[in-house]
């Protein structure tokens, strides 16, 4: 009788310990990618039309999971953007000498560099548990931080800061793979992003000190492929549910 009753005990706390054990499963908390899409500029000779004037753009990340749903990232990679004031008549710049037909015609294309230090907030709780039920395989998101870019100017190299907001989708298609997309807007604090031989855009509209509506903007709309790293073991704990 004695032994039927050690043996009892000794299945139950197997039992007890089991879902314990096996939910200690490694976590990761950094992520490394490559992403790749297309960039336009809005700005002086584009006030607003957005997805015109589309040119590649390709870079790589590394994203540092703070916890379930914070995460933060560091990206570079470079951007075409190019515009042509010929295609937007609609223009009006004083000062700004047109053609014998009411056209402006200059343009301007030119590569950048880009760099981002990102705060990301993820909607739902991200990863990969064959255990925990409140583990999601996929998430939307949405970012948010200072951002930087550089470009070969007839001058010389110029830096531009700024701040870069936006929202992205990612969905895990292993237990270390991560596949999305993400749309970044990049609004610049200064007005000299389109401006090329000629400093015809350098405030055409005359807008003075009202520089929040007189700077530079460009965006990138990018798809990646990512890959879990940094492993570390996540706290053994009951989720049986």
């Amino acid at each position: 009788m004695l032994g039927n009753k050690i043996k009892d005990i000794l299945v139950g706390l197997v039992l007890a310990i089991l879902p314990i054990v096996v939910s200690a499963q490694p976590r990761y908390i950094g992520e490394i990618g490559l992403r790749g899409g297309v960039a336009f500029y809005n700005g002086d000779i584009n006030s607003s039309k957005v997805f015109r004037d589309l040119s590649p753009a390709a870079g790589a990340f590394l994203r540092f999971k703070a916890n379930d749903f914070l995460n933060f990232k560091i990206d570079g990679g470079f951007a075409n953007l190019k515009c042509d004031a010929r295609d937007y008549t609609e223009n009006a710049m004083p000062d700004v000498p047109q053609d014998g037909s009411g056209i402006y015609p200059f343009e301007f294309d030119k590569r950048i560099m880009t760099f981002d230090a990102l705060i990301i907030w993820n909607f739902f709780k991200y990863g990969f548990s064959n255990y925990d039920k409140d583990v999601k395989r996929h998430t939307p998101y949405a970012m948010l931080g200072p951002t930087m870019c550089m470009s070969k100017e007839w001058s010389g190299n110029e830096f531009r800061g700024g701040i870069a907001f936006g929202a992205g989708y990612k969905f895990k298609v292993g237990e270390r793979v991560n596949i999305g997309v993400e749309f970044t807007m990049h609004k610049l604090f200064s007005d000299g992003l389109d401006i090329d031989e000629y400093d015809y855009l350098d405030d055409p509209y005359k807008m003075g000190k009202v520089k929040y509506k007189n700077n530079d903007y460009y965006s990138l709309l990018m798809g990646f492929v990512s890959f879990d790293v940094f492993r570390k073991r996540g706290s053994c704990r009951y989720i049986g549910k």
